[in-house]
């Protein structure tokens, strides 16, 4: 099943709801350290070969990410779980948080996870819901049952980026940059993406 379809088919909005949190959290991504390390891998992952240097690249993309590299990302992850559990959520967590289950899906969808996507499902549809309060009557509350949900995904990435190899999560990445790209591409008129 194609992976659109899949993550929106349960939804009660249409893909432009997607495509708007895609375009916001394209944004959140641009500046972030996540992406700074992932982006650093895919310049390994782009170099000509050039003997033994080439040789300790392409072995890197076969070895998980660094511990060090591992907790700076998953440590954004998990502040803002952290936060939106003590009740100060907002858009900018949301985004992070559905980042984090988009990646997740990714790397499961892949082979290399543990949760079933049923629940990954469950919890992107809860997420949404939770952004639609926030954005539409300022309700930031999360649901208990969706912290819950976001507490075994939030564990789960952090296996994830410590267990997997750092190529799959170049391409998990990827992946969710081309599909930001592409609904970037459909709706260059929603606010706040201007480049």
């Amino acid at each position: 099943m194609n992976h659109i379809a899949c993550e929106t088919s349960y939804r009660r909005s249409s893909v432009t709801r997607r495509q708007t949190l895609l375009l916001i959290i394209t944004t959140t991504r641009a500046n972030s350290k996540e992406t700074l390390l992932i982006h650093a891998a895919i310049n390994i992952m782009s170099r000509k070969p050039f003997g033994a240097t080439q040789a300790r690249r392409a072995k890197a993309l076969f070895l998980p990410m660094p511990r060090a590299d591992a907790d700076r990302v998953i440590l954004q992850h998990r502040t803002a779980l952290e936060a939106v559990r003590a009740g100060y959520a907002d858009a900018g967590l949301a985004r992070r948080l559905f980042t984090t289950i988009l990646l997740t899906r990714y790397l499961t969808e892949e082979g290399h996870g543990l949760l079933d996507l049923g629940l990954l499902d469950e919890a992107e549809q809860m997420l949404s819901t939770a952004l639609d309060n926030g954005e539409d009557r300022g309700d930031w509350n999360f649901p208990p049952a969706l912290i819950d949900l976001l507490s075994r995904i939030v564990n789960e990435h952090d296996r994830q980026l410590r267990e997997t190899r750092l190529q799959a999560i170049v391409r998990a990445s990827e992946r969710l940059d081309r599909l930001i790209g592409s609904n970037k591409r459909e709706r260059p008129d929603t606010p706040g993406t201007e480049s």
